[in-house]
């Protein structure tokens, strides 16, 4: 694979349609980003279409508008199931290739909700899935194992698996500035960090509830911040546990900075496999931060156990357990932070790159 195509991307134009953008950065947000400005690494110009609940009409308009100059078309799909119908564009593009961005399917519904309407809802959007997958040129895949799971749902006419991955010069020139949100950090206490969306009910959040509890009543210096309100799981957090709403990408790096160990920790869904390639364990990595993961799925590629971080089974007792070697063993946590800053750099955005590159050559021929 090369790093460019062959043809010239400067003169290519790509629509990269993507759910709305939040006003604090979440994973969706940052990874949109990241794949975007990759594309925009190679030559293309990228016009990042925001879908808006309401407005399918008008966003459908906007992208046909622009049918005279577009050369490929990117399509962001989900467990959401709302951006898949833009794949009817091809219609009336039809010399350009279409290619999905896929990061869950339907299923991931049942796991708030398994009443009829919901399984409805998951069995009416596979169906649809599977007919618009016939007007797809190519499948980019997120992980294997999500890979593996849709052959057995849509039409795959080519695909690739292009992980999750971080770019470098995120992390450069973000500490210069005082943040209000790292004002409560106290020298003298060990911040345990995890964010993420509380509302997904994979997110173990009930889990590092019992973990904090516990150490309130061993160290109470041990201090648990959770980034992410209106939670699945609702409890009234303990002494030794903050829990902020939703920051942007860039205070999380700083939060990030202060913690001693960072949390990953998923329930295994039961309606679909654990296909997800978190985005916020290649910054801990990135980072250089000891992290503490559920050891399953996609997770087991990023943390080599006992070399950048520790897998969990997630019962308390080994989680806490975990930390307490982290927080006791100076020589093991500089070990893992060394460790992790070195795994990060197999993540960064050089394979997406020549990957994006052999995909759009591949399609645009």
């Amino acid at each position: 694979m090369k790093n460019t195509p062959d043809h010239n991307s400067a003169n290519l134009n790509i629509d990269y349609i993507i759910p709305s953008i939040n006003t604090f950065d979440n994973a969706i947000t940052v990874n949109s980003q990241r794949r975007k400005k990759v594309l925009e690494k190679l030559g293309y110009t990228v016009c990042l279409t925001q879908h808006v609940k309401g407005n399918f009409l008008q966003t459908f308009l906007s992208v046909l508008n622009q049918k005279n100059i577009l050369n490929a078309v990117i399509i962001r799909i989900d467990g959401s199931c709302a951006l898949e119908k833009y794949t009817l564009l091809k219609l009336f593009l039809v010399h350009v290739p279409f290619i999905w961005e896929i990061h869950g399917f339907p299923e991931e519904r049942l796991s708030i909700s398994t009443d009829i309407q919901s399984r409805w809802f998951v069995q009416k959007n596979n169906i649809k899935r599977k007919l618009l997958s016939y007007f797809v040129h190519t499948c980019i895949f997120i992980s294997k194992d999500l890979q593996l799971y849709a052959a057995k749902k849509i039409h795959i006419r080519n695909s690739v698996v292009i992980p999750n991955f971080v770019i470098p010069e995120e992390y450069k020139h973000i500490f210069h500035n005082s943040d209000a949100i790292t004002e409560f950090i106290n020298k003298k206490s060990c911040y345990i960090l995890w964010g993420g969306d509380a509302r997904l009910p994979w997110q173990a959040i009930d889990t590092i509830e019992q973990v904090a509890k516990q150490f309130y009543t061993i160290d109470k210096r041990v201090i648990f911040i959770m980034v992410g309100s209106n939670g699945w799981h609702s409890f009234v957090p303990p002494p030794n546990m903050i829990i902020l709403n939703p920051v942007s990408h860039a205070r999380f790096i700083k939060l990030i900075y202060h913690a001693r160990v960072c949390l990953a920790l998923y329930h295994k869904p039961t309606f679909f496999p654990f296909y997800f390639y978190p985005t916020k364990i290649l910054d801990y990595l990135a980072m250089g931060k000891p992290t503490i993961a559920s050891g399953i799925g996609a997770i087991r590629s990023l943390i080599d156990d006992g070399r950048n971080g520790f897998l969990t089974d997630n019962s308390v007792k080994d989680i806490s357990n975990k930390i307490f070697i982290v927080l006791r063993n100076q020589q093991l946590a500089k070990k893992l932070t060394l460790n992790a800053k070195k795994g990060a750099s197999t993540h960064d955005d050089s394979l997406a790159q020549k990957q994006y590159a052999f995909v759009l050559h591949s399609s645009l021929k």
